[in-house]
């Protein structure tokens, strides 16, 4: 009878440890880790939740953090820790670079714009946003004048390109005096009389007239920019010849 008592004894207590054993927790592993920054008082998240403001020590179980530090003026630093022991956690915040707009106009439709030598892909009129700082601009149109400047960028602007277009040229062919008793002619443009054979004048269109001892001849010409017009004379105004500048 005893040593049967021994055995029932014996089993509840092997039943007890086991039990225990079965429903005991691990401890966890904690750590001691300290979060600090380059700004004093930035703010400490860790998986979305505030924990406090640089510098900051926390204890926390060793496992993965999806930290954030945050603080007015600066970009945000995100980064993934693991915390395997007691670790220093430092954020280095980077300030964040104001933007200002900058306004693009010109006097003449879709010119192109670049900045700093990139083309923007697209024509005046534009509006850019561009961080603080030095910019060269640069607006251009084939047929035109190119315009160029600098701005610092400190506050939104606005930049009016003017592009001029380049004088159309026009040349009489022929001596205006012949010898003694020779053949004398007067040249007007738009009305207007004009000393010499070669002449500039705006892009558009013009009247040319040759007043030869009486005889009138005359023409019209659509000048495009930086081109050249060659009239020959023969007691008429031969249609002229366009070349390039």
């Amino acid at each position: 009878m005893k040593k049967i008592n021994v055995i029932i004894s014996l089993s509840v207590l092997l039943l007890f440890v086991a039990g225990a054993a079965l429903f005991a927790q691990p401890k966890l592993k904690v750590a001691t880790v300290q979060f600090t920054s380059n700004v004093r008082g930035a703010q400490v998240y860790l998986n979305g939740k505030l924990m406090g403001r640089t510098p900051v020590v926390q204890k926390l179980p060793i496992n993965d953090y999806q930290v954030r530090v945050t603080a007015p003026g600066y970009e945000d630093y995100n980064e993934t820790v693991r915390i395997l022991h007691d670790m220093t956690v430092n954020a280095e915040l980077r300030r964040r670079q104001r933007e200002f707009t900058l306004s693009i106009q010109a006097n003449v439709p879709q010119a192109i714009v670049t900045i700093n030598g990139e083309d923007q892909n697209g024509f005046a009129p534009m509006n850019v946003r561009l961080p603080q700082g030095r910019y060269e601009v640069k607006v251009s149109k084939r047929g035109y004048g190119t315009f160029e400047t600098s701005v610092t960028l400190n506050r939104d602007q606005r930049i009016t390109a003017r592009l001029s277009a380049p004088d159309a040229r026009i040349i009489i062919v022929g001596p205006q005096r012949h010898g003694r008793g020779g053949l004398r002619f007067e040249v007007s443009i738009d009305g207007r009389r004009v000393n010499g054979t070669e002449f500039r004048v705006n892009p558009g269109r013009h009247t040319i007239q040759v007043d030869a001892g009486g005889l009138l001849a005359e023409r019209e010409v659509n000048c495009r920019p930086g081109r050249t017009y060659r009239f020959k004379l023969d007691l008429d105004l031969q249609a002229p010849q366009e070349a390039d500048d």
